[in-house]
């Protein structure tokens, strides 16, 4: 099997994993459809595109529980856990220190 699809295999079973991992999968599926008739019309994406995107998204994160634990083929899943935690510690961190400038009057563009 070519790189390409046990990388595409790995990023499917990943939803999956981490929504299980973070404990999101049910919040998840109840914000889309709670949120659904909020959409709004963008210039770059139309609500209709959003609307009929919906069950692609929720059929991504319907699966057995023993997929679950099904190994990844390119990546580990602490590689990904990891990636995931530092990118949020960076942007919270940057956040912060946009923050602390603009309560001193310093504003960034």
């Amino acid at each position: 099997m070519q790189i390409n699809k046990l990388s595409w295999s790995d990023f499917q079973l990943l939803n999956g994993k981490l929504l299980e991992h973070y404990d999101f999968t049910n919040q998840m599926r109840e914000e889309i459809n709670n949120k659904t008739n909020k959409v709004i019309d963008l210039d770059e994406v139309k609500s209709i595109d959003v609307l009929e995107l919906v069950p692609h998204v929720l059929g991504d994160v319907e699966y057995e529980k023993q997929v679950i634990n099904a190994p990844l083929n390119v990546f580990h899943f602490m590689q990904i856990e990891g990636y995931i935690e530092t990118s949020v510690n960076v942007a919270v961190m940057n956040l912060q220190q946009l923050s602390g400038k603009e309560k001193k009057g310093q504003h960034t563009i």
